[in-house]
């Protein structure tokens, strides 16, 4: 293709040459012969004059008319040699173009010159025309507008025409646009991509709660139902598999069969867990899938990390990345409150590892997300209390200019009981050391946490959160403690201090009423999200000195407050029959609190299914709080505005934009995430 527009700049090049070579040649010039004739003319015109007329001012008029004659001359030639030039010249140019028109026709390259004024095309040559021209006959311009239109944005991309895919190059400068034929070179390509090699691996969630809770003859038939579901999810799409577990699986494939597994959505988890339901098992499935080009050790790793991925977002979804540091992991599935289910066992290896680590270190310091809600202080608290146990120097690190009215209340009444372990960030950032750790409670993304000036100060980070992985997640965690179906931060961090019952520092009255209030924002009021694990967390924080009274004097809204809420609540427009967005005004600005309590209200109402409140806060930026029930899956369609959370809670924080363009964004991706799960449950339906 290149080698063509080569040749043909080259044969253009070589014309103008060519011409210009010839102009020079034909330069005015006098032969030495000229020159000795004119000379000779000219002495026997002077000898004559002399012998006529012997006087000098006769000599002088004749050498006057002879030096005239000589310039007459001159003008003359010159004059016949330039008019020869202007011909040669326009002989040149009629025989390049018609050349180049001659080349043009015949060479198999589409050429198509667009006008620069309007972008309409003013010449094309037949072999374009035979590119675009249909059967019926007709020239396509419809096609040829669309493929102009991307290659505007992307020169040197593939367009398909018919049953032949073609290189389209144009030339900004000329405003040409060239069709190669490229379906041999573009075959052999997508060749090389479709034949790389795939590694998958399967984990079926919980399978560990049923060994223990079902008979060995129900096991048996459990393991019949999940390996012959297995063995023919393989055979379909010809995909060689081992069973390496009673609940692990491998897969071994290439790109062509992983790509129809991402067109089809992974629809192989839904119908898993369709399937398990129906036999009355909580069973689900979480993939890992890593594909590329290089060792197969390392595709291996890379589909090992992403099944882990899937595992701590919650279970029952597919993870794909490809062995490339520079790409991003695509998640499929999801579409369930968290599935996987954490036992007792896995949290007491977690308060060991915590305890280890804390142990290494000189100095701890715990920080909860940007604008601290009062999960994230709660257990921030907690995670003090249980480093203090070990450890002299243990710290909660705040902003005290992202603080919203509860948790000002909170940190003046902890301040009161005379808490020296709450240390402003200002102070915090000069007390680092180098084997200082950082632990991120909360939430587990660089890009929420209180100050990433204050996080790139550590090289070992803990992580204890309880919302789903991403994938801007710390690279020098040392320990990640992620449990998605926990219903709170501080409910993991509350069991931890339960593990440790240590008899050195016993939570306080304050700290204990605290931890309660985060559990109980994040389970509204436990109403969701609860498990049997979560009262039993409660209670013990009962027994701790949590009082409902300190509870409610900290997390009481004021009149202001309670007003904001309604002013939010009153701007909600039900854009689906069971959605609502309201919005507030540009020129308005809400704390982030009321903000997440106007989504809650709203939500508490009948008929809804999800809510979702924008606004500009008190520091800025436009945030989001989306509340759900069961149906729609909110942190989706946070995460594809730069938030996150969890299924049925979920907010994000943006930046440089203004309230209605956020607005406009998140009605978009609510539209495309609704409308394409109800297609997916009508089409499970009819199935």
């Amino acid at each position: 293709m290149l080698y063509l527009l080569g040749e043909i700049r080259f044969f253009l090049g070589f014309m103008v040459k060519w011409r210009n070579k010839r102009s020079m040649m034909k330069k005015f010039r006098f032969a030495p012969i000229h020159l000795a004739m004119a000379g000779l003319i000219s002495f026997i015109i002077l000898a004559i004059c002399l012998r006529l007329f012997g006087d000098s001012l006769a000599m002088l008029a004749a050498l006057m008319l002879v030096l005239a004659l000589l310039i007459v001359l001159f003008i003359q030639q010159q004059r016949v040699s330039e008019l020869d030039e202007i011909e040669q010249i326009h002989y040149v140019n009629h025989q390049a173009e018609g050349s180049l028109a001659s080349l043009l026709d015949k060479m198999p390259v589409g050429v198509i010159k667009i006008s620069e004024d309007n972008g309409d095309v003013e010449w094309f040559n037949p072999y374009a025309e035979l590119i675009f021209t249909t059967e019926d006959g007709d020239f396509d311009a419809d096609m040829l507008k669309n493929i102009m239109k991307a290659a505007y944005s992307d020169s040197g991309h593939y367009a398909t025409v018919g049953d032949k895919k073609y290189s389209v190059y144009l030339d900004r400068v000329s405003s040409v646009f060239y069709f190669f034929d490229a379906s041999n070179e573009y075959e052999a390509t997508v060749g090389l991509v479709t034949t790389r090699p795939v590694i998958g691996i399967i984990s079926v969630d919980n399978y560990d709660d049923l060994e223990d809770v079902v008979s060995d003859t129900d096991i048996s038939h459990i393991n019949s139902f999940v390996a012959n579901f297995v063995a023919e999810f393989s055979e379909q799409f010809h995909m060689f598999y081992r069973r390496v577990g009673m609940d692990r699986f491998y897969l071994f494939t290439d790109y062509t069969v992983l790509e129809q597994l991402m067109e089809n959505k992974f629809s192989i988890i839904d119908q898993f867990r369709t399937e398990a339901k129906n036999r009355e098992l909580s069973l689900t499935l979480s993939m890992g899938f890593s594909y590329g080009d290089g060792n197969h050790d390392e595709i291996g790793r890379v589909a090992l990390l992403n099944l882990n991925l899937a595992e701590v977002r919650g279970g029952d979804q597919a993870v794909v990345k490809e062995n490339n540091d520079n790409m991003n992991p695509i998640f499929f599935g999801g579409g369930t409150a968290s599935a996987v289910k954490r036992t007792r066992t896995r949290t007491r290896a977690m308060m060991t590892a915590i305890s280890d680590k804390i142990k290494s270190v000189d100095q701890v310091f715990i920080v909860g997300h940007k604008n601290l809600d009062m999960d994230a202080l709660g257990s921030s608290l907690g995670m003090q209390l249980f480093a203090s146990n070990i450890i002299e120097k243990a710290y909660v690190v705040y902003d005290p200019s992202q603080m919203a009215s509860d948790i000002e209340r909170s940190i003046t009444k902890l301040k009161q009981e005379g808490a020296d372990y709450l240390v402003p960030l200002s102070e915090a950032v000069n007390m680092v050391t180098n084997r200082s750790l950082l632990i991120m409670v909360d939430h587990s993304k660089i890009s929420l946490t209180l100050s990433k000036d204050f996080f790139d100060q550590f090289s070992q980070i803990i992580v204890v959160d309880h919302h789903r992985r991403d994938e801007d997640f710390p690279e020098n965690a040392v320990i990640a403690y992620i449990e998605s179906g926990a219903s709170s931060a501080s409910e993991l961090v509350t069991e931890l201090i339960q593990f440790q019952n240590s008899k050195k520092n016993r939570l306080s009255k304050m700290q204990a009423s605290i931890l309660m209030a985060g559990i109980m924002l994040d389970t509204k009021g436990f109403s969701s999200r609860v498990t049997s694990r979560t009262f039993d967390v409660a209670s013990y924080l009962r027994t701790r000195g949590s009082d409902s009274v300190v509870i409610q004097d900290i997390s009481a809204t004021n009149f202001e407050e309670y007003r904001a809420i309604n002013e939010l609540i009153l701007n909600g427009k039900k854009i689906l029959p069971n959605v609502i967005v309201a919005a507030g005004p540009e020129e308005n600005t809400y704390d982030t609190v009321v903000i997440s309590k106007a989504a809650d209200t709203m939500l508490s109402m009948s008929g809804i299914e999800a809510t979702f409140v924008v606004s500009k806060n008190t520091k800025g930026y436009v945030s989001i709080s989306a509340r759900s029930r069961s149906k729609i899956n909110v942190q989706r369609i946070m995460e594809k505005l730069g938030g996150g959370g969890h299924f049925n809670l979920a907010a994000a924080q943006i930046e440089g934009k203004t309230v209605s363009e956020v607005l406009q964004s998140l009605n978009q991706e609510i539209m495309d995430q609704v409308i394409k799960e109800e297609v997916i449950i009508d089409e499970e339906k009819k199935g």
